[in-house]
């Protein structure tokens, strides 16, 4: 296996470089998730990721060649941090290391509704307004054409388009979500966006999707 190495000065460059390579990474039958992945550890640096994460000797691929979050948040934020959470906690001498800071793309876990994990508000509450979507199996994505949705007192019905790659879909699926819908939670803060109520009640289509199944969300 070969890769070749371009080494951008700027942001100009480097959306030269991108463009250059982006019809290579996107061709049917090319590797170009893998060639993503090596071109975002490389940016961040080897020994860096090794920082990044809770343990040094960690991987960055787990049990069936499955990406840790690690490296899922690798590729949302920049940082390998093992976490979902808001910065750091401690527990004793352990160091659990989350987030450090608002993401560019969102995150929301299936886990959270069961209870087995709370995902912080720099993956819930991204500055543009997509997330991926962490089901038991594997990753979808949701998204919006709108920022609008991010505002945190939105009480408003919003869409969503929803994604799922391993579903076969041959339809635009959006998810319509409504107030009624949005579910009481743990508490009923006017403050807690759209978004981070769904986090918790599950994402459904709630007046009409369209295709010819109904879409797996969370």
């Amino acid at each position: 296996e070969k890769l070749s190495l371009c080494e951008c000065k700027s942001r100009q460059q480097t959306r030269e470089c991108l463009a250059q390579a982006l019809p290579s990474h996107m061709a049917a039958q090319q590797p170009g998730a893998i060639w993503l992945m090596y071109a975002t550890i490389l940016s961040r640096g080897v020994e860096n990721v090794r920082r990044d994460m809770d343990e040094t000797d960690g991987s960055l691929l787990g049990s069936h060649n499955y990406c840790t979050q690690d490296l899922v948040n690798l590729m949302l934020t920049g940082r390998a941090c093992s976490n979902v959470h808001d910065g750091d906690k401690h527990l004793d001498t352990l160091v659990l290391k989350g987030v450090q800071s608002p993401s560019a793309l969102g995150l929301l876990s299936l886990f959270e509704h069961y209870g087995s994990c709370e995902v912080g508000t720099y993956l819930k509450d991204p500055s543009f307004p997509i997330w991926v979507i962490y089901a038991e199996s594997h990753f979808t994505v949701a998204f919006s054409s709108s920022a609008a949705i991010l505002k945190p007192r939105r009480q408003q019905p919003f869409s969503l388009c929803y994604y799922d790659q391993l579903a076969r879909m041959d339809e635009h699926y959006t998810l319509n979500i409504g107030i009624d819908d949005l579910g009481s939670g743990t508490g009923s803060n006017p403050g807690i966006t759209c978004v981070e109520r769904r986090s918790r009640s599950r994402l459904a289509p709630t007046s009409g999707h369209r295709g010819g199944t109904s879409p797996r969300a969370l």
